[in-house]
């Protein structure tokens, strides 16, 4: 007799992810081994679809060819890795400016999606992927979902930020056991999507932290118990204290993924946790200082290389976040490359008094442990001034925004004037994030 599973991945998967669901197992059914393989075998693998990409992108994307020409860098002459550094990081605004030379003209508008990111600090980026990185994502957030004990055709529950399904979308959601609702709404109307899941009793929850830690503080002011054996945080840094009350509120196992709307998912947390295993077989992630040099067990900016989009290929892009790079080996035992911490964007870094940069890690871990603010935002309008908006709880008490204020001028410099500015709710970007930093200086 088959098992449901079987006939999901066999069958029903395929209809709900109608464009490319056959090309998703199949990359599932390869990403469940490749997990496995040594950590030898995985650089091979990157090695051999990075050659692949290099020489194509050589021949029918004008932007790379003119690249790798102007900095002698050629497709027979990708021998390693390391290799792909001698080509420039590209940022958004270059791939703005230069967005005709990057679209792959040749692909079949029938196999590619179009999309933008959010644009939450500036002009949204256009970018197009194809079918096959497209896949290539689903898989991997598939495997994801696999390492936490999640099999096809369990009930699941999203809390969705952007976009609701259709009735068609709503038909292909029910298809595979999946349940949305909207994160942006009243009091009211999450009590009643309470009540929802309750008669559900989906295996995981998936929304931003936010959102998740939204739900989880309605659930224990109105002493409310769910059991929703695991819960996906993304889209946005899950702090520790907001981590705990899902865990406890929840009753949940709590996993976190870090992806970009540009490449796809880039890392997913394992049962160890705290850490995140990079989808080596899909990105070739570096870290790289201020001065563009890799560095591993430090805080450094984000670059990427998507391997499977040859309708827009992201060949070392500057994402925007900064984060760390580990060298060692997970102790689940897989030799994935480590990503130990996902922090804000680059462009939020914070500028001391004496000229140094200050991460969003260091503001992140200082105040992880607050009781009676519920939500912070540190906003420099330039060196020595910074806007702290701060969204009290019952909990409050002055001596500890008294530390909090000392504790900041500390790292930004005694002579920093801070202004504090209380709030009945501090508001997340269209998208739903929510950003505890935010540097409104144009340039460092």
């Amino acid at each position: 007799m088959l098992s449901i599973e079987f006939l999901y991945k066999n069958f029903i998967y395929s209809v709900y992810q109608y464009k490319f669901g056959y090309l998703s197992m199949k990359y599932f059914n390869f990403l469940r081994k490749s997990e496995r393989f040594k950590r030898e075998e995985i650089l091979s693998c990157q090695l051999s679809k990075l050659k692949r990409l290099m020489e194509y992108v050589y021949i029918n994307i004008p932007f790379y060819r003119e690249s790798m020409k102007r900095n002698k860098v050629y497709p027979e002459n990708i021998n390693s890795l390391d290799d792909i550094r001698r080509l420039p990081i590209i940022t958004k605004d270059e791939i703005r400016k230069n967005y005709s030379k990057i679209i792959n003209k040749k692909i079949s508008r029938f196999k590619i999606r179009k999309g933008h990111t959010g644009g939450s600090t500036g002009i949204p980026l256009q970018y197009v992927r194809d079918i096959y990185t497209l896949a290539m994502a689903d898989a991997i957030i598939l495997r994801g979902r696999y390492w936490a004990g999640y099999r096809l055709g369990m009930p699941s529950a999203f809390l969705k930020t952007v976009g609701r399904p259709t009735f068609k979308g709503k038909i292909r959601e029910r298809l595979i056991n999946f349940h949305s609702f909207p994160a942006f709404s009243s009091e009211k109307e999450l009590l009643k999507i309470l009540d929802h899941l309750l008669k559900i009793k989906p295996f995981f929850l998936e929304s931003y932290a936010t959102n998740l830690f939204r739900v989880a503080s309605l659930c224990y002011k109105n002493k409310i118990k769910l059991s929703i054996p695991v819960v996906f945080s993304t889209g946005e840094k899950l702090l520790p204290h907001q981590r705990e009350l899902i865990e406890f509120q929840f009753n949940a196992e709590v996993f976190d993924y870090y992806g970009c709307n540009e490449t796809g998912v880039i890392a997913f947390e394992c049962k160890e946790h705290h850490t995140m295993h990079v989808a080596d077989e899909h990105i070739l992630l570096e870290v790289v200082d201020e001065y563009n040099q890799p560095v591993i067990n430090q805080p450094g900016n984000i670059i990427l290389t998507d391997l499977d989009n040859y309708a827009m290929p992201f060949i070392r892009y500057q994402v925007g976040d900064t984060g760390i790079l580990s060298d060692r080996i997970c102790e689940c035992g897989r030799e994935l490359t480590v990503l130990d911490s996902v922090e804000g964007r680059t462009g939020d870094m914070l500028i001391t008094s004496d000229g140094n940069i200050l991460p969003p890690i260091i503001i992140n871990t200082t105040f992880r442990n607050l009781r009676g603010i519920e939500r912070y935002q540190v906003i420099q309008k330039k060196v020595g001034y910074i806007i702290l908006r701060i969204q009290k709880n019952e909990l409050f008490d002055p001596s500890e925004l008294k530390q909090m204020l000392f504790k900041l001028k500390n790292l930004l410099g005694y002579d920093t004037e801070i202004y504090v500015k209380e709030e009945q709710y501090i508001e997340p970007t269209r998208r739903g994030k929510f950003r505890t930093v935010i540097s409104e200086i144009k340039s460092h």
